[in-house]
């Protein structure tokens, strides 16, 4: 947001350019973002049965994994500048602020691809004040450079009708020193916490039965046997391989449609004029920073509903009284628990999005102000209700967020997929092509307008499929008992 603000000093030119490349670089990021974080989880649920050499074969393909989608993303995008900006139709001023600092962020993609795998497995080792430490300074180290660098840009405009648009380039240069800085600290204590987790195996205790929930990300997938007391053998690289492909498809899937959605929104913005494009940007800007406030609701909902979808498994080596109810008693204690623990983070998040809405409501006026210059256009599309659309969007895109990890406890990620695909086919993109033909002041709000109504498919698809799964898995446990 704060790259954003300083950006505006360069005009409507350079602020559509920020957009624009910035738009690019999210959809390439997010989609091989989602690729790494599968091998990532797998790494977490080896540290938690106290296996460090899977650990590390789980790291190291997480690692080289992110390296080659890193380097392939960056040249994709490096190569797809031309037709990407004749998409978006910018216009010429845009096109040549863009060119630079679209190179330069291109090839930071890699080294922000080897820090999110390093955050997987600095997260599964159960290092997470680290793992937010260091996104933090990331963070802050970046902000502090686009200060440094944007500055003179800021005092131009006050001397110039024209502001200069040439430190979009510096600032390109300095958020890939700053990713290589924060992947080289990531990796570096990501190799020292899976240094610290012991190599002992597991013996069925209820830790070790617990991690087994999420071991793989693919359905139906192991990592390998062994003896009793002894940890199993590692798989192969061709089967880490196997199960990385596997288990990130879906989530693929689900991250590249929810992306494209974003795209598609720029281009049918851009198709209004670099004042809409402005306008737009800013919009998405803020929305992604609310969404950096709620998916805190996705991480609680898949640790807190793999807990609960626990309660369903039978667990070897415990003498617990409860571990030997039958199977459909434990289903269906399950099924009511995860029940209320649905209602709990679906409230709960719904209650934090409508108090991030207010907020953004209340403050419209100072966020036009800020991000905006005097005179600029864009100031009057905002003004003409996308920031309220954006502010009703927050009270559905928390329990959005909740239903993905609730869905992830139970490993239904083709059923998150599904519900996605089947949104966006049937209720984003008709939408979208209406609002294409509106005038320049409803379009920006008609674009949010259709992400409001594709996270409400989401919401809704998402507690159905829920409801589905327990629903089968009381069948099973049924029909176990049945043949008992």
């Amino acid at each position: 947001m704060l790259l954003l603000a300083r950006a505006a000093g360069g005009g409507d030119a350079a602020q559509a350019a920020f957009a624009a490349t910035l738009s690019a670089v999210n959809l390439v990021s997010a989609a091989t973002r989602f690729l790494v974080s599968g091998v990532s989880a797998q790494a977490g649920a080896a540290a938690a049965r106290k296996r460090r050499s899977l650990l590390a074969a789980r790291a190291r393909v997480a690692v080289v994994a992110a390296a080659a989608i890193g380097l392939f993303a960056a040249g994709l995008l490096v190569a797809a500048r031309r037709p990407a900006f004749t998409a978006l139709g910018l216009s010429r001023s845009a096109a040549d602020a863009a060119a630079p600092y679209w190179a330069w962020r291109a090839a930071a993609i890699p080294p922000a691809l080897l820090a999110q795998a390093a955050q997987g497995v600095l997260q599964g080792c159960g290092w997470l004040g680290t793992a937010a430490g260091l996104a933090v300074l990331g963070s802050l180290a970046e902000a502090g450079a686009a200060l440094v660098v944007l500055r003179p840009a800021t005092v131009a405009t006050s001397t110039t009708t024209h502001p200069p648009t040439r430190p979009l380039p510096a600032l390109g240069r300095a958020a890939l020193a700053v990713a290589c800085l924060y992947a080289a600290a990531a990796l570096a204590a990501a190799a020292r916490a899976v240094a610290c987790v012991p190599n002992t195996g597991g013996r069925g205790s209820r830790a070790a039965s617990q991690a087994s929930l999420n071991t793989p990300l693919v359905e139906g997938g192991g990592g390998g046997g062994g003896g009793e007391g002894a940890p199993p053998l590692l798989p192969s690289w061709r089967a880490l391989a196997s199960d990385f492909v596997s288990g990130s498809l879906a989530m693929f899937v689900r991250s590249i449609t929810l992306q494209l959605t974003f795209f598609l929104g720029v281009v049918v913005a851009s198709r209004r004029g670099t004042a809409s494009l402005a306008a737009h940007g800013v919009v998405h800007t803020l929305w992604m920073l609310a969404a950096h406030a709620l998916d805190g609701a996705e991480t609680a909902a898949t640790v807190l509903g793999c807990r609960v979808s626990a309660l369903g498994e039978e667990e070897e080596g415990e003498d617990d009284e409860d571990c030997h109810l039958p199977p459909a008693t434990r289903v269906a204690t399950a099924a009511a628990a995860h029940a209320c623990l649905t209602a709990r983070c679906v409230g709960g998040s719904a209650v934090a999005g409508a108090a991030i809405g207010a907020a953004i409501q209340a403050c419209s006026p100072q966020i036009i102000t800020t991000f905006l210059r005097p005179g600029a256009k864009a100031r009057d599309l905002l003004a003409g209700g996308p920031l309220s659309v954006l502010a009703l969007a927050q009270v559905v895109n928390g329990p959005a967020y909740a239903m993905d990890g609730l869905l992830a406890s139970l490993s239904l990620f083709r059923g998150g997929a599904v519900v996605i695909l089947v949104g966006f086919v049937c209720v984003y993109a008709p939408l979208l092509a209406c609002v294409a033909g509106s005038s320049s002041t409803q379009v920006i709000a008609g674009i949010w307008g259709a992400k409001l109504a594709l996270n409400c498919v989401r919401v809704g698809g998402g507690l159905a499929v829920v409801k589905r799964e327990w629903a089968r898995r009381g069948v099973v446990a049924a029909g176990v008992a049945a043949v008992a």
